[in-house]
């Protein structure tokens, strides 16, 4: 409030006064007033108006703000509080953190806590943009081959991964096509729906995706979580539905798909992977890809993969004739020439 002390403090100074009143002998007394008397007097009164006036005002701040703290407890959900804060923000907010846990933006908030409100241009928000397009990913995947057997599939730095069980080998070829099914189903702004349900009922939903059940009973095991009266309980079973396409999942996610920028998606390679990564258990294809927030923010890291190609050192050292390779040896050493022997 030492701005509203600040103000007062300038408009008694209009008036030839200050806030000490013994100081007043150094003043010039107006002619309107016939003695000193009559100037403190009316300087008083003068005072005690402007402080009434203040004292008002900071009455109606505090009120406003109760009303508005009011109408923020009555917000039940991630929604309706980042339309409060601002227009802006409810149009880019991805995902709300309610206390220190990242939630669905409709998830409901029913007790007092600390929210925090994320956009796509935080790290939390591009986040679920990327694990979203991972999703986005497995549907596209499973209705080119409907055989597919989906597993995992997270955000990870600058992108996503999704991990399957496919009838044959996925090649770069399919990418282009993987592609242009995501933007359609992007396009689309299909409702990311979650749904919670007890074992029974999970094992229902997924009973044809092996790798699916084999998680569900993972998560059903009675020693995963620890509840408040200390006894083992299990922990939320929960999975979320977009257009036609399911996948057991925690969240949090986008409200729908045409939150993900689909000019700023790209589909990098494909490779393998262990099921869990365990050696002893199936091997499973993995396709890599790319979002942000932005095309250009793509264009820069697409830029940056093929700076960074150019001084592969395996690819800077056989023209340099330092090494070579050999399938007789094998791919992973290289030979080294006399050349490469004396660096």
């Amino acid at each position: 409030m030492n701005k509203y002390f600040i103000a007062i403090s300038f408009l008694l100074s209009l008036i030839g006064c200050s806030d000490n009143e013994h100081n007043h002998k150094d003043k010039v007394v107006p002619e309107i007033f016939s003695s000193d008397n009559e100037y403190l007097t009316n300087l008083n009164l003068m005072k005690g108006h402007l402080w009434v006036g203040v004292e008002l005002y900071k009455e109606n701040y505090l009120e406003n703000a109760k009303r508005h703290i009011n109408k923020m407890k009555e917000t039940n959900n991630g929604f309706e509080i980042a339309e409060k804060i601002s227009k802006s923000l409810s149009k880019q907010a991805t995902v709300i953190s309610v206390d220190g846990e990242l939630k669905d933006l409709s998830h409901v908030i029913d007790k007092d806590c600390s929210i925090k409100i994320f956009t796509s241009k935080d790290k939390e928000g591009l986040e679920v943009i990327r694990h979203d397009t991972a999703h986005v990913l497995a549907m596209a995947v499973q209705e080119l081959f409907p055989k597919t057997q989906v597993t995992i599939g997270p955000a990870i730095d600058n992108g996503f991964y999704y991990d399957f069980d496919l009838p044959r080998t996925l090649t770069l070829e399919d990418l282009p096509l993987l592609e242009k099914r995501m933007r359609e189903i992007i396009s689309g702004q299909h409702k990311f729906i979650r749904s919670e349900a007890n074992h029974k009922q999970a094992l229902k939903q997924f009973e044809l995706q092996k790798y699916k059940l084999e998680l569900i009973e993972t998560i059903a095991q009675t020693s995963t979580i620890t509840g408040n009266d200390g006894e083992n309980e299990s922990d939320v079973i929960s999975f979320y539905t977009h257009d036609t396409f399911t996948d057991l999942c925690r969240g949090p996610h986008l409200d729908h798909t045409g939150e993900i920028n689909p000019k700023a998606l790209k589909l990098l390679s494909v490779a393998g992977a262990y099921w869990r990564g365990d050696s002893n258990n199936q091997m499973l294809q993995r396709s890599y890809g790319t979002i942000w927030n932005t095309p250009k923010a793509l264009r820069k890291y697409l830029w940056t993969i093929e700076e960074a190609k150019k001084r592969d050192h395996r690819k800077l050292g056989a023209q340099l004739g330092l090494f070579h390779f050999s399938a007789d040896v094998g791919p992973g050493l290289p030979l080294f020439t006399p050349a490469g022997e004396t660096v």
